[in-house]
């Protein structure tokens, strides 16, 4: 009887722990349903359409390209939602902390996904040309998996004005979108719709980021001077926070902006030093400083100089991407 009864608890553990495992992998499962109208068979068939509409010779082919990157970005999108679910609740991994970090990153991916798929669905012409801006700005996923980085980043916004501070983020996605569209108008529109609802925030990071899309709508719209005064605030205020990222893009666009844009070159280059310490050891981040680079010394007139440097850029993302 001992034994039996014996076998019967380990039986009853046995069910209860496959009950456990089982309810944490059904709670880590959702990650399709999360992109439910962000990405899914209906904005598809909206996207597909806007870009069947337009009799262009090459919008067949821009929707061919365009798909497979968005059903792509959706597909690593799920498949990081579910990682970092698992690694917290099942594999006990990381903290539940963590988790919160990597769901917050992967949010603001989906947000952005969100923004560049209303775009894409309101194509015209000029739109599909630069389709693949549009799906090259979104948010690299790589980012909601580096523990490094996400501990590193901000503290978030207090409780209160966490709804405001998300409703501005949502408008600044759609301004970077917009602006990589080339509607630059309609961009700087919804920039200034992120401000309006700024105006009651007192978390200032979030005004990092709004600088830093201003200051390049702004060099888009050819208004050099103002473009240069939105980077100048991004500089500051990324420097006042450590968001090292946002140093980094403000930096090389205050670069291009001031050298290649104004041909202040002696001004642009006094931060050549700040440009390479900040990209040091990334890829993506030294590319990005050599193009910089690359188009001060072009507008120089240094074209064996200019020349080397976007070598060098072209090597290096052919090898990232």
């Amino acid at each position: 009887l001992a034994g039996m009864t014996g076998i019967v608890v380990l039986g009853l553990a046995g069910t209860s722990y496959a009950a456990w495992v089982g309810a944490r992998v059904e709670r880590c499962s959702g990650a399709a349903e999360q992109l439910v109208g962000v990405w899914d068979d209906a904005r598809r068939g909206e996207v597909g359409s806007a870009f069947g509409a337009l009799d262009r010779a090459y919008a067949d082919e821009a929707w061919i390209r365009t798909e497979a990157v968005l059903d792509r970005y959706a597909s690593e999108w799920a498949a990081m939602y579910t990682d970092a679910c698992e690694a917290s609740t099942i594999r006990g991994e990381q903290s539940p902390q963590m988790m919160d970090l990597r769901m917050a990153c992967l949010h603001r991916a989906a947000v952005d996904l969100d923004a560049a798929v209303d775009v894409l669905a309101a194509a015209d012409a000029n739109v599909v040309q630069r389709a693949h801006e549009v799906t090259g700005d979104l948010r690299p996923l790589s980012q909601c998996a580096d523990i490094e980085a996400l501990t590193a980043e901000v503290e978030p916004p207090p409780a209160h004005e966490s709804a405001a501070v998300e409703e501005a983020r949502a408008e600044l996605a759609r301004a970077r979108i917009l602006d990589e569209a080339g509607r630059y108008q309609d961009a700087q529109q919804a920039l200034e719709t992120a401000g309006q609802v700024l105006t009651r925030v007192e978390y200032e990071p979030v005004r990092t980021e709004v600088a830093l899309v201003e200051g390049r709508v702004l060099e888009h719209l050819g208004r050099y001077a103002d473009a240069e005064a939105a980077l100048q605030d991004a500089l500051r205020l990324a420097s006042r926070w450590k968001q090292w990222g946002e140093l980094r893009a403000a930096v090389n666009d205050w670069m291009l902006v001031v050298g290649d844009r104004q041909r202040r070159m002696d001004d642009a280059l006094s931060l050549r030093w700040l440009a390479e310490g900040l990209a040091r050891g990334e890829a993506e981040a030294e590319a990005s400083r050599r193009s910089v680079l690359a188009s001060i010394l072009s507008a120089q007139g240094k074209y064996p100089e200019a020349e080397a440097e976007y070598r060098a850029v072209l090597a290096m993302r052919e090898a990232v991407l």
